[in-house]
């Protein structure tokens, strides 16, 4: 993989479309649309980690990473490089990620609730 970087874009080489949505892809003119970092407003580590990792084991993905490009920002860009043999762009495998870790995290917590109701039942069997 040749000119591969995980690095943040350069501010002074970008430019953001002006759009007030929680996502927005950073412009670069040699981006094409299997290359491309979108920038999450709002967000930190917390999802940044948890969708990059999901976004990971999907098919074709090249390379897919976040950076937060300074403490102060209250954002992560998200870069995404996938195979263009395989036919799926990086905002399709962006929406899949969403779409697949939304799944996960409304699992987890209908397993917690369940165990927790559990739990309260095993103190409390009157309840």
């Amino acid at each position: 993989m040749t000119g591969v970087s995980n690095a943040p874009s350069k501010l002074g080489a970008t430019e953001v479309e002006s759009n007030p949505s929680k996502v927005v892809v950073v412009k670069d003119l040699s981006q094409s649309k299997y290359d491309r970092t979108f920038r999450i407003c709002n967000e930190g580590h917390s999802l940044g980690n948890a969708l990059s990792s999901v976004i990971r084991t999907q098919n074709g993905v090249k390379f897919c990473g976040y950076a937060i490009p300074h403490p102060t920002n209250d954002f992560f860009e998200l870069k995404i490089i996938m195979d263009p043999e395989k036919g799926i762009t990086s905002k399709e495998a962006l929406v899949k990620g969403l779409q697949d870790l939304k799944e996960s995290t409304s699992l987890m917590k209908s397993k917690f609730s369940e165990a927790m109701a559990e739990a309260q039942m095993q103190v409390d069997p009157e309840r």
